[in-house]
């Protein structure tokens, strides 16, 4: 990861996996994570899988297939 670009209190980075996953991001300021630290992102495999956690996030809900404990 590398800092991106610089305006004052305002730090972008960018991170990019290499699998599919839950991935859970921290980002920390000053030994203290930032809010809404650690962030749960999810890489799917597939435009399909992509599609359907669209819908289900338009529907206010989590699709019980995305779920994998495997993982």
């Amino acid at each position: 990861m590398k800092r991106d670009a610089y305006q004052p209190r305002k730090i972008v980075c960018r991170y990019h996996p290499t699998e599919p996953g839950t991935y859970h991001i921290q980002v920390m300021w000053s030994g203290a994570h930032v809010p809404g630290s650690p962030f749960v992102i999810h890489i799917g495999s597939s435009e399909s899988e992509l599609e359907r956690v669209q819908s289900a996030e338009r529907g206010g809900g989590v699709d019980p297939s995305l779920i994998d404990g495997s993982r």
